[in-house]
């Protein structure tokens, strides 16, 4: 089946049944509070193996257009967005005061503190540890100068990938 064209009335390019997963999900955040793709996705498509609603909800979600089209919906139904539900939650967890057992009201710090990391996870403050991987492989069959040769340029790339690696933590500092 051909990849659906964006059009006005169809800005994302999806097909109706990713439209409609993404109606059903936003539909369920709304009465649940939860985010299901998964569930949705059984509901839409006719799958026999159980983990196949599992395996396209990560497809589907893989794809930028279905990630902006879930986005733009959550904002027009005012969950995401200013003043969407997500913001009033954060907004309330950032001014957590708990009670004390003698009645007074008091500043909950561990879960202001929380808020404050999820916050910035959701930002991108916390970058994961990327590390950079490469396989370096010898010819058995080789002579000696030529063993040296492989040496020597096998070196020459590594000090590049390891300059390129602290000019970029030099850029981020």
């Amino acid at each position: 089946m051909p990849t659906p064209r964006k059009t006005p009335e169809n800005p994302f390019g999806l097909t109706p049944k990713q439209q409609l997963v993404i109606a059903d999900a936003v539909d369920g955040v709304e009465k649940t509070g939860k985010l299901n793709l998964i569930a949705s996705t059984k509901k839409m498509y006719n799958t026999h193996h159980p983990r196949s609603p599992a395996s396209i909800s990560k497809e589907n979600f893989g794809r930028i257009d279905f990630r902006n089209a879930l986005i733009q919906s959550l904002q027009n139904k005012k969950i995401l967005g200013v003043n969407g539900k997500v913001e009033q939650r954060l907004v309330e967890g950032l001014d957590a005061i708990t009670s004390s057992p003698t009645g007074n009201e008091m500043i909950d710090y561990g879960n202001r503190l929380k808020y404050v990391q999820e916050l910035n996870k959701i930002a991108g403050v916390y970058s994961p540890d990327r590390k950079q991987t490469q396989l370096f492989s010898f010819n058995i069959n080789m002579t000696e100068e030529e063993a040296d040769e492989k040496i020597r340029r096998y070196g020459e790339q590594l000090d590049k990938i390891t300059k390129t690696e602290e000019i970029k933590s030099e850029q981020e500092n």
